[in-house]
């Protein structure tokens, strides 16, 4: 039985995304992009900033600056760019033995290298990424881009507008140095110092002239009079570089003045931004823009109503200051929030603070504060809600927002001190809106988080919902199986494999990771049947045995105490089981004897132990001899003796079926009762506040709750006596989910009603249905199992199939919302 499902709440996404003039130069940048993108730092050329009569009026090719002869010849400016990042570096850079040219990668460790002094390998190793709404980039050591996820704008660059989750090139695009992404938009600098763009064009974010309102280009085209860039940065909807005069340009969105200007509300093409000289770096968020100069010093515009410039104000289009905040190298731009990284690697963080994000106490905002216990850091990168950084040593941090696992610290649990992300050595990182992604020292790419429009590169979609029954990959000779709130667990070969949600550690194996695809128990064998609770699993063994695992609050898990557990425990003192079934924060199971006996939560009289106490240990269910089958709901459970039913406890709904009248719904029932009227019953489930029984004639009856159709008579009133779901008479087997109940025919037709939110009813549409609706055909289906959302079939080849709600994995397909631990992008190098 299932309860309901606690969908994830979805903010609204904020590019973000840093540059650095010397990643365009000798050193491999870390992603700077939208939603969060990476950053590299360093100190760039000096010069006069080009002066414009009009905000949108660019200099020629040739750049009146400090150094007008680098645009006349290719090799002396890359010998002059690399000249350059050493003289302004100053003391933080050791001496290198050599010089690198852009896209030679494998440069030495020094103190503002974003790589970290790390090497990679591999034939073309990933140098750099880029994050996004809900799709990433990869730059090879080559010049060559790579992205995937989201591509409904055209974002990938690959000529199409069909999401990939896996890599895949894009088109045009060789020689970059740099790579950023937006919200659904990228860019790339190349080595000439042109830039390119791709993807939506809405708000002007392209640069070529052509924005306009459902404007977008698949294929990469050239931002519009700008061959001069040494770094970019890329926001929500803007995009903004910094020449090699040290002045700054920027196109795009300019709702709140984040293009500093007040002109109009986009630009298609770049303009110049006033009061900033001598830059070398830019860093985009949702609505706001902040550059760095060569002296340390950070200037910020645009929005500021969330504290994201540093100062109290709504909103300002004119460059100013940060204050607090001095000899920074490196900055970051999340959504609403802003990060600089200082000497000694030390970190500071100011803006919006709701989940953390700024290294605070959760708050609405923050003025800049240093990030405790973070030092040695050699990047930074910010997305919506969240922000990380890395080691010279490759190693993450992580911290603010972690509803989807964006923190890779396999949790979901938001966090406003920093945490260690394991399993990765990172390159180069890049924040995107609700996921992270990072270039490890392999040469490849680790990501996690949100897989919204494949946005982890698993080679899976992230798919909310199926409509249609998928097989469960990879797993075989299953002989029963059972569905949770959010996962589903099935038995092959003695053994127990479970999938999805992981949160309490359901899956039984270790670790509170989700998982997409089955992944086996630990230490289970010679296992005859399952059942599931919302959040907990417990197994029977052939011996009589009973082992469960996950949530344990109430003491569900039957081990003497209430410590939730990653692995099986043995329920104490129980050696003859034969069955077992799990509800909401309790767990019975059956006897050889046909006795019964329960444990865990216990207000409403659930355990039927005569009494209302919680036990952590199998307590008897009084007066029960000859039971031949159990089942739990929320707050309620059955029993069939014979061909009659039992229940107890909770009866706020009529879910125990005695026909009681409505002063009596309130009283809890902690012995059992026989169900009116069913005396011939063969098989029963159980959701959450409702049961139903098959009978012998393979028609079925149910009673309880019905507000979402779930007791299949044509209505949605509680019943407190049972009604006969109408038109089922040729019943095989029954499922009950939360609020949804379904049935196999012996033509291999499935007939669901109640709850459709997620597909769950397998109609192939999200109505619910108050009776039986035909959904699903699959002429070898033998069993049936109903989780909060989702709906699984076992066939009688072994496999299972399954459809419905897939917000953490639970269709087991690998296809997967979100993982909180660091999954490898396929594909790559």
């Amino acid at each position: 039985m299932q309860r309901d499902s606690d969908p994830t709440s979805r903010s609204k996404f904020s590019g973000m995304a840093l540059t650095s003039a010397r990643a365009s130069g000798n050193h491999p940048a870390p992603n700077r992009g939208v939603a969060q993108p990476g950053s590299a730092f360093g100190s760039g050329p000096k010069g006069r900033r080009f002066e414009s009569s009009r905000p949108d009026e660019l200099p020629s090719q040739t750049t009146r600056g400090a150094f007008p002869f680098l645009s006349a010849n290719r090799s002396l400016r890359l010998l002059a760019q690399a000249a350059l990042v050493l003289a302004f570096t100053g003391c933080d850079t050791p001496k290198q033995k050599k010089v690198y040219k852009p896209g030679d990668d494998k440069q030495g460790q020094t103190n503002g290298d974003p790589s970290g002094g790390s090497t990679t390998t591999g034939s073309d190793p990933i140098v750099e990424v880029a994050a996004g709404g809900t799709h990433a980039c990869a730059r090879r050591k080559s010049g060559s881009v790579v992205c995937w996820g989201g591509n409904e704008s055209g974002q990938l660059g690959d000529g199409s507008r069909r999401d990939r989750p896996a890599p895949g090139p894009v088109q045009g695009v060789s020689g970059a140095i740099q790579v950023v992404s937006g919200l659904r938009h990228s860019c790339a600098l190349m080595g000439n110092g042109q830039v390119m763009c791709w993807g939506s064009n809405q708000s002007g974010q392209l640069g070529d002239g052509r924005g306009r309102p459902g404007a977008m280009s698949p294929q990469p085209t050239a931002v519009r009079n700008l061959q001069d860039a040494v770094a970019i940065a890329s926001g929500r909807e803007h995009v903004c570089a910094v020449r090699r005069a040290g002045s700054v340009l920027c196109w795009g969105a300019n709702q709140k003045g984040q293009l500093a200007s007040t002109a109009r509300p986009m630009f298609a093409a770049p303009a110049i931004v006033r009061g900033v000289n001598a830059a070398v770096e830019v860093a985009a968020g949702d609505l706001h823009t902040c550059a760095r100069t060569n002296n340390g010093q950070v200037f910020c515009w645009g929005d500021g109503s969330q504290g994201q410039l540093g100062a109290r104000v709504s909103s300002r289009p004119q460059p100013a200051p940060v204050p607090g905040v001095a000899g920074a190298k490196q900055l970051a731009a999340g959504a609403n929030h802003t990060c600089a990284l200082t000497g000694g690697g030390k970190v500071s963080c100011w803006g919006r603070n709701n989940a953390g994000q700024s290294g605070a106490t959760p708050s609405n905002s923050v003025a800049a504060t240093p990030i405790p216990g973070v030092k040695g850091a050699s990047q930074v990168s910010a997305g919506e809600a969240h922000t990380c950084t890395r080691a010279r040593t490759g190693a993450v941090l992580c911290w603010g927002q972690n509803s989807e696992g964006q923190l890779g610290d396999g949790s979901q649990t938001d966090r406003h001190k920093p945490t260690s992300v394991s399993g990765v050595r990172a390159t180069s990182l890049a924040a995107g809106r609700q996921f992270t992604c990072a270039a490890t020292q392999a040469g490849g790419v680790k990501c996690w988080g949100s897989n919204e429009g494949g946005s982890l590169g698993t080679g899976s979609a992230g798919t909310k919902t199926r409509l249609d029954a998928s097989n469960i990959r990879g797993l075989t000779e299953v002989t029963t199986i059972a569905s949770g709130d959010l996962f589903s667990c099935a038995t092959a070969k003695g053994t127990v494999s479970c999938w999805g949600n992981n949160t309490f550690g359901q899956l039984g194996d270790g670790t509170i990771s989700m998982h997409p695809t089955p992944t086996q128990v630990a230490g289970l064998k010679d296992i005859q049947s399952i059942a599931t609770g919302p959040l907990h699993a417990c197994a029977v063994e052939r011996r009589g045995g009973v082992k469960c695992w996950g949530n344990n609050d109430s003491g569900q898990l039957g081990n003497g105490n209430k410590k939730s557990q990653r692995r099986p425990v043995a329920v104490a003192g129980l050696r003859d089981a034969i069955a077992v079934a799990a509800g909401q924060g309790h767990t019975c199971a059956l006897r050889k004897t046909g006795a019964v006996v329960c444990w865990g939560k216990n207000p409403s009289g659930q355990l039927g132990d005569g009494t209302t106490q919680d036990r952590i240990k199998p307590a008897a269910v009084v007066g029960l001899r000859s039971a031949k089958q159990i089942v739990a709901g929320n707050d309620h459970t059955c029993a069939l003796t014979g061909s009659t039913v039992m229940c107890w406890g909770s009866n706020l709904n009529g879910q125990l079926g005695n026909a009681a009248g409505a002063a009596q719904l309130k009283l809890p029932f902690s012995r059992p009762v026989p169900v009116t009227k069913v005396s011939d019953a063969v098989e029963l489930v159980a959701g959450a506040n409702h049961a139903c029984a098959r009978r012998s004639t393979g028609q079925v009856y149910c009673w309880g709750a019905g507000t979402k159709g779930q007791l299949g008579a044509a209505t949605t009133n509680d019943w407190t006596s049972r009604v006969p779901v109408r038109g089922m008479k040729q019943s095989t087997s029954l499922a009950s989910g939360t609020h949804h109940v379904c049935t196999l025919t012996s033509s291999g037709m499935i007939y669901c009603w109640g709850d459709n939110t997620h597909g769950q009813l397998g109609d192939r549409g999200r109505q619910g249905r108050s009776e039986p609706t035909p959904g699903q055909r699959i002429a070898d289906a033998s069993k049936i199992a109903a989780g909060a959302g989702h709906t699984c079939v076992l066939r009688r080849n072994g496999r299972v199939m399954c459809w419905g709600d897939n917000t953490h994995g639970q269709l087991g397909d690998g296809s997967v919302l979100q993982t909180s631990s660091p999954t490898d992008v396929v594909d790559l190098p």
